[in-house]
């Protein structure tokens, strides 16, 4: 018999870290806050006592900014939380990413898609201040301002209404001015007084948006009888 030996020596090598599959994300424009929780984060070994750590990134900043991590090695779970651009939609790939610090091997990453829906935002108006005239005369023109977040000012259109069309009708109610600058003159029926609320109606073509004021129409004060003036001397 003769023998001969070797030695068999096993290098180690760094597993990659876990991190379980991340589902696509579909909310509205103006959603808020969004929470995203991560599970199945390990070091990928029993043997491997590892610190990980977790980034995520957004595709899309101008959407999506750069979500925030939540997570506490060597938990199997953490989280993210993002908000979208106010009034922004389209979609964004976040990635999030697990390090086991090792030389090689040490990062495992997961991508899902956020969608964000475009919803439409209705349009603004601003107030109208009450308004009080005489019988048989025309309120000046009231100004007002109109905006919408999608659809130029230019292309809303503006209408009005009465509430007391004995007083004012529909025809009385006319609009001036241009873009987001916009006026109203009420012109009531003649020989008539009263009060009647008037409705003005802003619309982008989905939904709108309202301000009302109310116009009291006085009747005139009698002009004075004859007038006698007595003597000024002292």
């Amino acid at each position: 018999i003769i023998s001969r030996t070797f030695t068999v020596v096993v290098n180690p090598v760094n597993q990659a870290p876990t991190l379980n599959a991340l589902a696509n994300v579909t909310i509205n424009e103006n959603a808020g806050l969004q929470t995203v929780n991560l599970s199945g984060i390990t070091s990928g070994a029993t043997n491997e006592n590892q610190t990980l750590t977790i980034t995520a990134s957004s595709g899309n900043t101008s959407l999506i900014p750069t979500p925030a991590v939540t997570y506490t090695s060597p938990n199997t779970t953490g989280s993210i939380r993002f908000t979208p651009v106010a009034n922004a939609y389209g979609s964004a790939t976040v990635t999030v990413t697990v390090n086991d610090g090792g030389t090689s091997n040490n990062i495992v990453s997961r991508a899902f898609t956020v969608t964000v829906n475009q919803v439409n935002a209705a349009p603004t108006i601003t107030g109208i201040t009450n308004q009080v005239i005489a019988m048989d005369s025309v309120t000046a023109a009231i100004p007002f301002t109109i905006a919408d977040a999608e659809t130029a000012a230019a292309s809303l259109t503006v209408s009005g209404s009465s509430d007391n069309p004995t007083l004012v009708q529909t025809a009385g109610i006319v609009f001036g001015g241009s873009n987001g600058n916009r006026t109203v003159p009420v012109t009531p029926e003649t020989g008539q007084t009263g009060v009647a609320n008037i409705t003005v109606t802003v619309s982008d073509g989905t939904d709108t948006a309202s301000s009302v004021f109310q116009l009291t129409v006085r009747q005139r004060p009698a002009a004075p009888g004859n007038l006698r003036i007595a003597s000024t001397a002292p």
